[in-house]
């Protein structure tokens, strides 16, 4: 392993270029193919405030309506098997464990820090499903926090243990984190599919992530998609939803405000290799 992370490592900034032409070559495929999606979560601020990555980030986010995300994963697996990229999923790959897809590099190949289940793709963007979703429904509210519960016990699931600062805590960490492990990631991944599946939709006017229940999340209307806007990310044009400002402020807040210097700090959670 040092010998290849000495030979072969792929830096930040080399990491940063090839999620750009991954993003590039996603945009052509949704343009050929009338997909609808849009920049999302930091990469969309980072495009608003930056015209590309925010500079302590180097993570890409798209989001789709869940009709596009769902003919994406059929026509990429129909017509783009010798691509340069990829699209992996929970359905696709029984050794993934995500409730999103993600569009990666097939020359290289990542090893998460933290997750158990490693080295099964390459340097990637995310893509976000978006459901349809009815707003102040109890019932849908209630569901939102069964698919919390279940994506935090699948993000415990593939944790790597390590100890906290104190023995009591280790001890429940290394509880909490077995007892989903021996349940399984795939489990908790069923449980979400199925809870998803039950969303009153209504009228089909509005969406939500529910890939990430356990962060608020706006609600967007689906004409934001439907008549999107085009912006300048790292000198290239690429969609992003109408309304993004009301989305960037949920989220962010004063969004073009910068955060204190303290705050400012790489999520990043890998390294990656060229093969």
């Amino acid at each position: 392993m040092d010998t290849i992370k000495f030979k072969n490592e792929i830096n930040l900034e080399q990491i940063k270029k090839i999620e750009l032409d991954i993003l590039v070559e996603f945009h052509k495929i949704c343009e050929i193919n009338n997909l609808r999606y849009s920049l999302s979560c930091g990469t969309l601020l980072g495009a608003i405030r930056h015209k590309g990555f925010i500079p302590w980030d180097d993570d890409i986010d798209v989001m789709m309506p869940r009709d596009d995300y769902e003919k994406l994963m059929n026509i990429y697996s129909s017509n783009y098997k010798n691509s340069k990229y990829s699209i992996i999923n929970h359905h696709n790959n029984n050794s993934y464990f995500y409730p999103i897809a993600k569009m990666y590099n097939n020359e290289t190949i990542i090893y998460e820090n933290s997750q158990k289940s490693s080295g099964h793709f390459g340097v990637y963007i995310d893509i976000f499903p978006m459901d349809y979703y009815i707003e102040d429904n109890q019932f849908n509210i209630n569901l939102v926090k069964k698919i919390e519960n279940n994506t935090n016990r699948l993000l415990y699931s593939q944790y790597k243990y390590s100890k906290s600062n104190t023995y009591l805590r280790s001890i429940l960490k290394y509880v909490v984190l077995s007892s989903c492990s021996i349940v399984g990631g795939h489990y908790f991944l069923k449980k979400i599919d199925a809870l998803v599946k039950k969303i009153e939709q209504g009228n089909k006017q509005t969406l939500r992530n529910l890939s990430l229940a356990q962060h608020v999340q706006p609600i967007i209307d689906i004409d934001s998609f439907n008549f999107y806007e085009e912006v300048i990310f790292e000198d290239t044009k690429f969609r992003i939803i109408k309304n993004a400002d009301k989305y960037l402020r949920i989220l962010y807040g004063d969004y073009m405000q910068l955060p204190p210097e303290s705050k400012r700090v790489s999520n990043h959670s890998y390294n990656a290799y060229y093969l």
